[in-house]
């Protein structure tokens, strides 16, 4: 007797449980789970001596947004609600590191960068000389080097995508419920 009113204790505590959920909802949708927005990622400009830095930028951050559900890329500004454009103003390589005769060991990729977000051409934030850097080794073949170099500019792509993909979504996410609370738009 006892067991069979905890069977059904357990199923009632079960279903519950299970038709109940847990309450999460993606932010980055509406309630009725259409994308919150149009995006278009323009190409960076490239200030650097650094051939196709801004074609890596270009490759992160698209990839970052297109994993979003709550976000349409278009590549056509006059169809884009919101606008992230960059430009890579500069980048050096001191050494970090020295070894034997002075000789650097490490370098240091470092990359300043100018980053806009706009809705309807209104700027929504703006990033001026955003500073990223990434260590690399030197090796003793230069076409190595240049390899550690070309992979230390893909992890500041990365993090710089990632920051921005969280940043944009946040940005977006405040300015609609604004505009939602708002319906005079002011």
């Amino acid at each position: 007797m006892v067991c069979k009113r905890m069977g059904v204790v357990f199923f009632s505590v079960t279903m519950a449980i299970f038709f109940s959920g847990c309450g999460y909802h993606n932010p980055n949708l509406r309630v009725d789970n259409t994308p919150s927005a149009t995006l278009q990622v323009a190409m960076w400009e490239n200030h650097t001596n650094e051939l196709g830095l801004e074609a890596i930028f270009y490759q992160s951050i698209s990839d970052w947004f297109s994993k979003s559900r709550g976000l349409v890329l278009v590549d056509d500004p006059g169809k884009a609600e919101y606008v992230l454009s960059g430009s890579i103003v500069s980048s050096s390589s001191p050494a970090l590191a020295y070894g034997l005769y002075e000789r650097a060991k490490e370098l240091r990729a470092i990359l300043t960068m100018d980053i806009t977000l706009t809705h309807t051409k209104k700027v929504v934030w703006k990033q001026s000389r955003t500073i990223e850097e990434e260590p690399y080794k030197v090796e003793e073949d230069a076409v190595n080097t240049l390899r550690n170099k070309q992979r230390a500019f893909l992890r500041i792509s990365d993090k710089v995508a990632e920051r921005l993909y969280f940043q944009t979504c946040t940005s977006i996410v405040e300015l609609e419920k604004n505009q939602s609370s708002d319906p005079t738009g002011r």
